[in-house]
């Protein structure tokens, strides 16, 4: 996760915020979740998290960015599909920004 460019609008900096995350299977049923504290979005930060084997695709992830007062600033969900023939990229998961 990273902040936008200085040359980006709107561009400005984010501090002191915390991410959430939230997977579900194909049925909506919640497998995992966490939440990371971000000191400083100035440098981009890995979010991990992990959950257990055996899911049903496809699998439905949710992230969320919010700040210091826990307003949402940014939100964004992956959609993973079942496998294709040559197996799925990340970049071959539907994203859709929110």
């Amino acid at each position: 996760m990273s902040a936008r460019p200085l040359d980006e609008m709107p561009s400005y900096p984010l501090r002191h915020g915390l991410v959430t995350w939230e997977l579900r299977d194909r049925d909506g049923n919640a497998l995992a979740s966490g939440e990371q504290a971000i000191p400083d979005l100035e440098h981009a930060v890995l979010v991990r998290g992990t959950w257990a084997a055996g899911a049903s695709l496809p699998l439905h992830l949710q992230i969320a960015f919010l700040d210091a007062k826990e307003n949402s600033e940014a939100t964004t969900v992956l959609d993973a599909y079942p496998l294709n023939f040559s197996g799925q990229r990340v970049e071959d998961m539907k994203q859709t920004p929110h």
